[in-house]
């Protein structure tokens, strides 16, 4: 938001899925609901895109006009992150994440921008 450069490690090309907290706390909320169920289910969003990806989202969505400085990957980063939501899904709950990575950059970065304000409007805090 500020035009600072964006740190990269890597040459972007490692994966990520990530998860709006909408979607998140909507699908723990149906889990909770399952009467009896007590085996681990991963609740996320299964659709991954490179980091690249995210960081052209980031710059898209925030109009900013930042540099993305690239730093070496460190050596216990994994390549691929995607969760298997096939339980969340077939245990009844019907869950899956209604927000896409663009949808949810909008809506974070709306709420950010409304969280300045406010922080602005209020003033200094002693």
């Amino acid at each position: 938001l500020q035009n600072k450069p964006l740190t990269m490690y890597g040459d972007g090309e490692q994966t990520r899925s990530f998860c709006f907290i909408r979607d998140q706390v909507r699908g723990l909320i149906k889990l909770m609901n399952k009467n009896h169920y007590h085996l681990p289910v991963n609740i996320g969003n299964p659709n991954e895109f490179t980091i690249n990806e995210l960081a052209e989202i980031v710059l898209e969505v925030t109009g900013s006009s930042s540099v993305i400085e690239h730093r070496p990957l460190p050596t216990d980063d994994p390549t691929q992150r995607q969760p298997d939501i096939t339980r969340a899904r077939d245990r009844g709950t019907r869950f899956y994440a209604d927000y896409d990575a663009v949808s949810a950059g909008h809506a974070a970065h709306q709420w950010i921008k409304t969280r300045q304000r406010v922080a602005t409007s209020n003033g200094p805090r002693s």
